[in-house]
Formats: structure tokens, C-alpha cells, sequence
């Protein structure tokens, strides 16, 4: 299967984005094909050949570790980032459904992204810096804490190298599979096996049971991968704002499927910001937001307040719908790679658009309130492929719900 492949590709960034971050992604998508490569590796004096070559290689790796360190936040040679209402942060909401030719320009927009990356192949899985040392918690401690934070993190979901596996078969599907990219984006537990099993694995049910309680529906899901220097970033939101959800029954699982630290644009939560009502937003659809509508709030949030989301892989993150959440831009080498995982109670239903689906996970569901969808029996399995389309349309009638554009009017294709 696509996601089964543990096949590690060397992504090669380009000279071009190198000098200019910010580099268009029609740009990056256009001139991508040309810029992958591997890099050369030459043996030195003093040994045999092969421990010259890995002597040179651990070398060079330890003098650019030093330089990334030194450059780093915690380095003091980096100027520390402005504090603006709207912050450069970044991680895609895999909510915004797209489908038809919208959905294919953002696939292939996103494949350029992805093999415009000229990383060095020991670096290129994921990014080298290791997250902020934390104890994670209990299963106990979890509802304790989201109730007074309105978030619970780190929980220990899977082992490291399990979500590291996840993460590179993620990378070589994108990479080596032109459907994969438009189908990870949103629902991707529609699709693919790897996800679905996920999605319904007991030892993230567990945690989310702890807060929602043993009736729960999967309502949606999502890839949020940040490509190598990446510019792109999530603007300050709540989640609710356009879901189109009755009420706020529902958290979002957020797992880790490689390193995420503060350099390669981890979340930062609001503590208790979830007890304030839905403030109002605006959409600014600037170029560089991965949100649907670009979506920021029309209110000052103080980012001294934030608290940064850094989490090992297999570790996981809780939030609330109301919570107050943004994320920056990956100023690393390599990668970052996360899937959300939304669940709600059965009592939830949508209130704007015609139709909502979610599939019963644990538990049971006495309201059916939302339509249900089945599970992949394999990737791309065309049913499901089929029920995806349908989901997709559904979703993206609430998400874009009183919007002034709308994509098929225009409107930016959300990046990934």
C-alpha cells in the first residue's frame, strides 16, 4: 500500500527559496521538477574509505548542528520575533475541503513544495532539533488539565518509532504518488489505512475519552505538514468559528509524526482563553495562511501568554475548540509532520450546512445526527474515495458559510 513504503527519499531545497523564502508556491511548483537531487559524498585520507566518508559526514553534520543551534531562539544571534496581533505561524487546518480542480491545483501546488526542498538526505525525514524536555502526562492528569487550560499536553500516544515510521511513509506517499497529496490534506482517514487505524487506535481513544467520555465520533482529520523553511503559517483562531457545530463538544487530538519544536512551527495556546465565547474573526485569505478563509481573530491576543506545543514523536496534544491557537513558520531544515484527529459527542449536529458526516468510533451513538461514512479496506479503496468527495462538499458548504469569496469564485487554495 501507499502508506506502507518506508523507502527514506533525499527532498533537495532550492538555491532560489534559499534566498528567498517567501518564493510564490506557483513558483516553487513550476520549477520543482528540476531542483531534486542527491547530494554527493566524498571519502577523506586517514582511514578506510567508508569510515573516511562517515568521519566527514559526522563532521560536517556536527559543525551545521552548531551553526543551526547558534542561530536558533535559544542561540542569542537571532533577533527575537516582533510581536504582532497576527502572528507568522502556521499549521494547516485539514478542514477546508476542496474538491474538483481545486483541490488538483492544491495537490500539485503542495507536491511542488515538498520536492523544492533542497535538504541534506540524513536531515531531510524530519527536523534535527529536539523538542523542549517535558514529562508527559498521566492519563489521570488529562482532564484535569484541559479543564483548566482549555488544552492537555504531552500525552504519550505511540512510540517514537512508530510515529516516526508514520511520518516518513507520509513524506514518500506525497513524493512518490500524485493522488496522495490531494486526499492527505483533509480526511486523510478516508483514504488511507494508516490514518483510519489511527484514527480508531485504543491508546489515543483513551485520552480522548477522558475528556469527551465513552461515546465518540471521528468528525474529521487532517495532515499538517510544513515543508523545510517554509513560510507558511496559521494565524490566531478558534476552530469553531466556522465548523457550523451546535456546541463544543468535541476536542482535537493533535499526534505527532516527527519532532515538533518551536524552530519547525509548533502550535501556541492561549491558556484559558477556551472559556471566552467565539469571538469575531476576519478573513484576510493572505497567501501564506494554510486557514481555509485565512481566518485571524479580530481581537488582541498578547503572545507573551502563549505557551509553545513542542512535542516527541508519538506524543500528543488536546485542545479545546474555543481555545485561542496559532503556529509559525518551519525555520528548519527539515520536516514537520502532525495529524489532527477531531473528535465529538453524538449529541453534537450540524446547524449551517445541509449535511454532516463522522463515524462512530467508540461507544454508542443514540442521536445520529450525522450521516455515517465507511472505513478504507485498503488505500484508495473506491469507496471511500467516493465518500470522501461527498464529506468534502458537505464540510466546505459550512466552512465557507457568509464568506465574500469563496475558492470556486477565486479564492486562494489553502497550502498544506
Amino acid at each position: 500500500s501507499t502508506l506502507v513504503s518506508t523507502r527514506r527519499l533525499g527532498f533537495a531545497r532550492s538555491a532560489n527559496q534559499a534566498s528567498n523564502p517567501r518564493l510564490t508556491t506557483a513558483k516553487i511548483a513550476t520549477q520543482a521538477p528540476a531542483l531534486i537531487h542527491k547530494p554527493k559524498r566524498r571519502a577523506v585520507s586517514g582511514g578506510a574509505g567508508g569510515r573516511g566518508m562517515r568521519q566527514a559526514e559526522g563532521a560536517r553534520w556536527a559543525v551545521e548542528d552548531y551553526a543551526a543551534r547558534r542561530s536558533g531562539p535559544e542561540g542569542g544571534r537571532e533577533s527575537a520575533p516582533s510581536r504582532r496581533r497576527i502572528p507568522s505561524s502556521r499549521s494547516r487546518k485539514g478542514i477546508g475541503g476542496l474538491c474538483g480542480k481545486h483541490a488538483t491545483r492544491r495537490c500539485q501546488v503542495f507536491r511542488g513544495r515538498l520536492q523544492s526542498a533542497r535538504v541534506p538526505r540524513s536531515t531531510a525525514m524530519h527536523d534535527r532539533s529536539e523538542p523542549r524536555k517535558q514529562t508527559p502526562l498521566a492519563l489521570d492528569e488529562l482532564a484535569g488539565r484541559y479543564r483548566s487550560d482549555g488544552f492537555a499536553f504531552p500525552y504519550r500516544a505511540l512510540p517514537e518509532a512508530e510515529a516516526l515510521r508514520m511520518g516518513r511513509n507520509v513524506q514518500v506517499s506525497i513524493g512518490s504518488d500524485p493522488r496522495t497529496a490531494r486526499y492527505l490534506l483533509d480526511y486523510p482517514h478516508l483514504v488511507f489505512s494508516d490514518a483510519d487505524r489511527l484514527a480508531h487506535d485504543d491508546r489515543v481513544l483513551d485520552a480522548v475519552e477522558r475528556v469527551l467520555g465513552p461515546d465518540l465520533l471521528l468528525w474529521s482529520s487532517g495532515l499538517f505538514v510544513k515543508a523545510p523553511r517554509s513560510a507558511d503559517y496559521v494565524s490566531w483562531h478558534q476552530d469553531l468559528t466556522y465548523w457550523g457545530l451546535s456546541g463544543s463538544d468535541q476536542v482535537s487530538a493533535w499526534v505527532a509524526l516527527g519532532p515538533v519544536t518551536e524552530a519547525n512551527g509548533c502550535m501556541r495556546f492561549v491558556p484559558g482563553s477556551h472559556r471566552r465565547p467565539v469571538e469575531a474573526h476576519v478573513d484576510t485569505f493572505a497567501g501564506d495562511n494554510q486557514l481555509t478563509r485565512g481566518q485571524a481573530l479580530a481581537v488582541e491576543v498578547d503572545e507573551a501568554d502563549a505557551v509553545p506545543v513542542t512535542l516527541a514523536p508519538g506524543e500528543l496534544s488536546l485542545h479545546h475548540g474555543r481555545l485561542f491557537h496559532a503556529s509559525g513558520a518551519n525555520r528548519t531544515d527539515g520536516w514537520r509532520i502532525g495529524i489532527t484527529l477531531i473528535y465529538v459527542t453524538p449529541a453534537m449536529r450540524q446547524v449551517v450546512a445541509g449535511k454532516d458526516y463522522a463515524q462512530l468510533v467508540r461507544g454508542r451513538d443514540p442521536c445520529n445526527h450525522f450521516g455515517r461514512v465507511p472505513r478504507p479496506r485498503f488505500d484508495f479503496d473506491p469507496v471511500c474515495v467516493e465518500a470522501h468527495a461527498e464529506v468534502t462538499r458537505a464540510k466546505s458548504e459550512a466552512l465557507y458559510q457568509g464568506a465574500a469569496r469563496h475558492p470556486d469564485e477565486g479564492a486562494r487554495v489553502p497550502g498544506a
